[in-house]
């Protein structure tokens, strides 16, 4: 009889670090978005390996194609920010892309093509749209910016919710910090 109950106990504990871990995972992700777009994460992950790749992706350089292509017209976001899906449905729409024609040459598309659906965030079941064509519109993004104030938001050096970097100094690297945003308008 009390093997029987240890074996029951064992068991049961084994059911509940698991789903704890579940549970810190879910948390975490929602906590650090950009971990999101790491393909080579799953549940079997432990959360310091997540802050590892997490790191190596921020530190990783964008494409200098990608930068010169895109960069021209705004800041290059990084390709960890939207889903696949997300960046397949603006590669196949350039000629109106937000209304302006960015139409490519075959060879460069591809190539852009590739680099982003390589490197974008692994989607959420949770997302509310599968493949959402503005990253503000990102569950995560809002998260992120919550806190901020409509009145700051107003602030003429802040021409849009996309332009990153009136805020973040090293947007067109693709690199945005969780820490203090040192261009920050006041409101």
């Amino acid at each position: 009889m009390n093997s029987r109950l240890i074996t029951c106990f064992a068991s049961a504990s084994l059911v509940l670090v698991a789903l704890g871990s579940v549970v810190a995972m879910t948390w975490f992700s929602a906590q650090h978005p950009a971990l999101a777009a790491d393909t080579t994460m799953n549940a079997s992950t432990s959360p310091s390996e997540q802050r590892a790749a997490a790191k190596r992706r921020q530190r990783e350089p964008l494409l200098p194609l990608y930068v010169s292509e895109c960069g021209d017209c705004h800041v290059p976001y990084a390709p960890r920010f939207l889903p696949a899906s997300s960046w397949q449905r603006l590669m196949t729409s350039l000629p109106e892309h937000f209304g302006s024609d960015a139409s490519l040459s075959e060879p460069t598309l591809g190539e852009l093509s590739t680099y982003l659906v390589d490197n974008a965030r692994t989607p959420r079941a949770k997302d509310p749209d599968p493949a959402p064509l503005r990253i503000t519109e990102m569950s995560w993004w809002l998260r992120q910016h919550d806190e901020i104030s409509e009145r700051r938001w107003n602030n003429p050096r802040i021409p849009s919710r996309a332009a990153c970097d009136a805020c973040h100094a090293k947007a067109d690297e693709g690199r945005f910090g969780h820490g203090k945003i040192p261009r920050m308008p006041k409101p």
